[in-house]
C-alpha cells in the first residue's frame, strides 16, 4: 500500500537521483523559481567550484539550494556512514584564513566520547562526529 504523503526516497539533484539520507540542505531559501530570479533547477547556489557545490533543488523543497552527499564521508580520517554523522555546528571550523582549521582538527566537546571534528566532506564549515 503506497503512502500518499511520505517523503520520496530519492530526490533529484543537478539531474542525478539521491537518496533522501544524503541530502544536505544547504540554504532552505537559496533560491527562487519564480520572477524576478527565475532560478532554474540544477543552477549552482552555494560552493561554487568547491567538492559541497550545491544547486537549486526543488525536489528538496520549493527555495532549496542543497546537495547530495557521498554515501560515506570521513571524519578524523575515519570512514562514517552519512546516517551515522552527527553535525555538532555547521558553522564550527573555517578552513580558510585567517583561521585555517586543519581538516580532523577538534572543534568540539574535546575529551569526551562525543568529541568532535573539522570535517569538510561533511559540509564546508562542518564541525561534526560520528555516532
Amino acid at each position: 500500500n503506497a503512502c500518499a504523503r511520505c517523503a520520496p526516497a530519492n530526490v533529484t539533484i543537478n539531474g542525478n537521483p539521491c537518496s533522501m539520507q544524503q541530502v544536505v540542505t544547504v540554504d532552505p531559501w537559496g533560491c527562487n523559481p519564480a520572477a524576478p530570479d527565475n532560478d532554474p533547477e540544477g543552477m549552482v547556489c552555494a560552493n561554487d567550484g568547491t567538492p559541497q557545490e550545491a544547486y537549486c533543488s526543488y525536489d528538496v523543497g520549493v527555495n532549496a539550494c542543497a546537495r547530495c552527499a557521498p554515501a560515506n564521508v570521513t571524519i578524523n580520517g575515519n570512514p562514517c556512514s552519512m546516517q551515522q554523522v552527527v553535525t555538532v555546528d555547521p558553522w564550527g571550523c573555517n578552513p580558510a584564513a585567517p583561521d585555517n582549521d586543519p581538516e580532523g582538527m577538534v572543534c568540539a566537546n574535546d575529551g569526551t566520547p562525543q568529541e568532535a571534528y573539522c570535517s569538510y566532506d561533511v559540509g564546508v564549515n562542518a564541525c561534526a562526529r560520528c555516532a
